[in-house]
């Protein structure tokens, strides 16, 4: 069996002013740091350091938090890939965007559906459901053949496309997986066998 790790990097200073991000690179501020030292020590805690590979997206807020992780289970020095198909969704016209004023110019339910459908997009952004295509083309191409092979693997990105790799993983309809939240401090681990049978441990 070989062991897949999902992590989302810590909070940002955009997630507790309630903004849209995407793709924005916005740092990581004390308090994302403080969760991910969390999840480096709960790893290790729980035997889990002793990676193969990690990966992670192509923004700042994922990469510094895989590094905290990575000094936090001692393997400062592990090979990191980091690809585009693991950033966050694009949210278009809204990344930067307080959701308040979108509300206000917009209406409730509008935003929420840009916030929350599988397949509408945000203008001139993506959907989910365009999350999970390239997320999990992904995860099948290079992810999960390392796993396959019985090893180890961290993957730090961010909360959709996290959401994008559980809704293979836990095999989640595209009405459920909307409404499944992904934790900025809580590691989603699953046992891998060669055939890619899943089982969630934690």
């Amino acid at each position: 069996m070989g062991v897949l790790v999902l992590v989302r990097h810590g909070v940002t200073e955009y997630n507790l002013q309630k903004r849209f991000t995407g793709f924005t690179d916005v740092p990581l501020p004390p308090e994302g740091q403080k969760q991910a030292k969390k999840v480096g020590q709960q790893l290790k805690k729980a035997g889990y350091s002793n990676f193969k590979l990690a990966y992670t997206s192509w923004l700042i807020r994922s990469i510094d938090t895989l590094k905290i992780i990575l000094k936090e289970i001692d393997q400062p020095d592990l090979k990191v890939i980091q690809h585009p198909f693991l950033n966050e969704r694009h949210y278009g016209s809204l990344q930067g965007v307080l959701h308040t004023d979108m509300i206000a110019r917009y209406g409730e339910e509008q935003v929420q559906i840009w916030r929350r459908s599988y397949a509408v997009r945000p203008p001139n952004g993506e959907s989910l459901r365009d999350v999970v295509h390239r997320t999990q083309f992904y995860l099948n191409d290079e992810i999960l053949p390392h796993v396959k092979e019985g090893g180890s693997v961290l993957v730090c990105a961010h909360g959709n496309s996290n959401r994008a790799m559980v809704k293979q993983l836990e095999n989640i309809s595209d009405e459920d997986i909307v409404k499944r939240e992904i934790a900025w401090d809580e590691p989603l681990i699953y046992d891998i066998d060669t055939s890619g049978n899943v089982k969630r441990l934690l």
